[in-house]
């Protein structure tokens, strides 16, 4: 089970929630568990990295330009071993709503 806490970046005073999710999740998950814990509609892109490696909804992201690997195949496990316990997630575009997830802890054990 990770925590993550999770930052809206460049805002004062700070606007943050904590999530615990398996390490399982899907990065796609993850996107909709965001989406709840701050009260937005899910009516925007969003994307997950940088916008030459972004991980999003491959469908919506449609632009000929740089491809986008699909967030249902990528587990959160995976992408925090790569970013060193940091994910970056940007939602709507237009407004740049960045956000930043950091591991806070893992916690091992078997949930009931």
């Amino acid at each position: 089970m990770y925590q993550l806490k999770i930052t809206v970046d460049e805002i004062t005073p700070a606007i943050w929630r904590i999530i615990r999710l398996p390490e399982s999740c899907s990065l796609n998950k993850l996107h909709h568990i965001i989406q709840v814990a701050f009260d937005w509609t899910n009516a925007h892109l969003y994307m997950v990295g940088d916008y030459e490696n972004k991980i999003g909804d491959p469908i919506l992201w449609e632009d000929g330009e740089t491809p986008t690997m699909s967030a249902k195949k990528v587990k959160i496990e995976d992408e925090l071993k790569k970013v060193w316990n940091e994910l970056k997630y940007e939602y709507d575009m237009g407004d740049g709503w960045q956000r930043s997830s950091v591991m806070e802890k893992i916690e091992y054990g078997v949930l009931l």
